[in-house]
């Protein structure tokens, strides 16, 4: 945003002093180029890669030693499923699919 002050004195024959003020404000926009193709195809990527760094990330993930029981999920197959429900935003039933797929690629 760009602002211009303007503020002009006149001396009148009558000896009198005119004052005018002016404001000018100019919003200016800066616009940059982009390349579409690559940010296309980025945005195409995305998921997939994310989903791929997840895995990666979990697997470090130990596991709690469990006595009785039923057999659970593992901690790490735990994590990774919260992490990309929240980063999907969708709910729990849509992620059953994605998860099961998440499972056996690692």
């Amino acid at each position: 945003m760009a602002v211009k002050l303007t503020l002009q004195r006149d001396l009148n024959f009558d000896g009198s002093v005119t004052v005018t003020g002016t404001i000018e404000v100019t919003k200016q926009t800066t616009t940059y180029p982009q390349e579409w193709t690559a940010y296309n195809a980025a945005q195409i990527e995305e998921k997939d890669r994310f989903q791929v760094m997840l895995r990666e990330l979990c697997s470090g993930v130990d596991e709690l030693l469990q006595t009785n029981g039923r057999p659970r999920l593992s901690l790490a197959d735990q994590v990774c499923c919260a992490t990309f429900k929240v980063y999907t935003g969708f709910g729990a039933r849509g992620l059953l699919l994605i998860c099961a797929r998440l499972k056996s690629a690692a």
